[in-house]
């Protein structure tokens, strides 16, 4: 495990602006295809990370859009974010993977969501839906059956 952050502080000092030293990394047998590999082999890799730094080192609004993005299924009762993968049958890919996915869901936390303008509904409008709607009540009752009492 000290290898593996050994070989990403080459690479990186930072994932998607959170330091390198508050991700935590685990590695389990994973399911899936791979014959007796899977089940000699803990490939599935499991990054872990605490929402407190992230939020101290990226800011409030932008640690409540990443919770929001990963929605419950990623959050553990102990406020970690945890993020799984895979994928492949390689432990360095598969922690690789779970990098990328943690970079992806800061890009998409890290854009402010533009608020909707009300705008009024313009006179123009509001006249073209009522004549719409006469035209259509008048096309109903043209079909009605009516006495000529």
């Amino acid at each position: 495990m000290a290898e593996d952050k050994k070989e990403l502080d080459e690479d990186k000092e930072r994932i998607g602006g959170v330091e390198i030293g508050a991700f935590t990394f685990s590695y389990v047998r994973s399911s899936g295809p791979g014959g007796q590999n899977v089940n000699k082999r803990s490939t599935k890799a499991v990054m872990r990370v605490d929402l407190v730094v992230v939020r101290d080192t990226v800011g409030v609004g932008v640690c409540k859009r990443l919770v929001k993005l990963a929605s419950s299924a990623y959050i553990s009762a102990s406020d970690e974010l945890q993020i799984a993968c895979q994928s492949s049958r390689s432990q360095l890919s598969n922690k690789l993977n779970c990098i990328e996915m943690f970079e992806s869901m800061m890009e998409k936390a890290v854009v402010k969501p533009v608020r909707r303008k009300k705008k009024k509904v313009s006179k123009r409008a509001k006249q073209k839906r009522l004549d719409e709607k006469s035209k259509r009540s008048q096309t109903k009752r043209m079909r009605s059956k009516y006495d000529s009492d």
